[in-house]
């Protein structure tokens, strides 16, 4: 951050940090994700806006420490669909900093009921939504509480990595739409829709909190997705989705990681 100035104060920190400006623009409906990595100490803060950097505030998120990082230190994030329009991206650090992003469409998704129906995911990822109940009871994971005898739909999703991806899925229960909600199952496959399992997570495992999904580093091929349903106390095992996909090139640590596990 040295030579850069603070003019800017941001609506979630009162830091008086130098800031940087980032600028984009989307022409469609899109996820947005931001996150900071500050070097020895965390950024202070992030704020996306609309407009310009005196535009409209869509997200602020600050760091939860202003001490040295730890390995509980959560540093400022932006997660949030935005409507069409230039954005302008405020950071408020006072240390240098790494950004990762990701900016992908929100798309509706339906008829992707079985691995010839699979929809193909493209490589900028983005959110995918639809509803369960339009789908079958196709296919069996191995993972997931499945309690009941009545049908739980599936759906297929599809993508092809050209090199080693860092790939962050998550699905997220749509709430908040006069419809049921589904608590779900992902499955990820290599080389066949109805190959083995490489990865098996559910709402309901053990250290999935919120959502079912995982963060791994994938190997170039083409890969298949299962979003199952299971059942819960708190939702019925259809209803709802909505599936965050991200690719990010991975870090030489990461890749390093992930030769070492595989």
């Amino acid at each position: 951050m040295k030579g850069l100035q603070d003019d800017f104060q941001l609506s979630c920190s009162e830091a008086a940090n130098p800031d940087a400006v980032y600028t984009f623009t989307t022409t469609e409906r899109s996820r947005v994700w931001i996150r900071s990595f500050g070097q020895g100490r965390p950024t202070a803060a992030l704020h996306l806006t609309q407009g310009g950097c005196g535009g409209t505030s869509v997200k602020c998120d600050k760091t939860t420490t202003s001490g040295f990082l730890t390995p509980t230190t959560v540093e400022p994030q932006i997660l949030v669909e935005v409507d069409p329009g230039e954005y302008a991206l405020l950071v408020d650090s006072g240390v240098d900093y790494t950004l990762r992003s990701s900016i992908g469409p929100v798309r509706e998704v339906s008829g992707n009921d079985g691995c010839d129906a699979a929809y193909e995911i493209p490589p900028e990822g983005g959110i995918f939504k639809g509803d369960l109940r339009e789908a079958s009871d196709d296919t069996a994971l191995r993972c997931g509480s499945v309690t009941s005898s009545g049908p739980h739909p599936d759906v297929v999703f599809t993508f092809q990595l050209d090199k080693a991806l860092r790939v962050l899925i998550n699905n997220e229960p749509e709430y908040g739409h006069g419809a049921p909600y589904a608590d779900t199952v992902v499955s990820l496959r290599r080389g066949a829709c109805e190959g083995a399992e490489l990865l098996c997570n559910s709402y309901s495992s053990s250290g999935s909190s919120v959502m079912a999904g995982f963060d791994r580093i994938l190997e170039p091929g083409r890969y298949y997705l299962h979003l199952d349903t299971e059942d819960s106390n708190s939702a019925s095992p259809t209803g709802l989705y909505r599936l965050d996909v991200r690719f990010l090139p991975p870090s030489e640590a990461e890749l390093e990681d992930a030769d070492e596990q595989g």
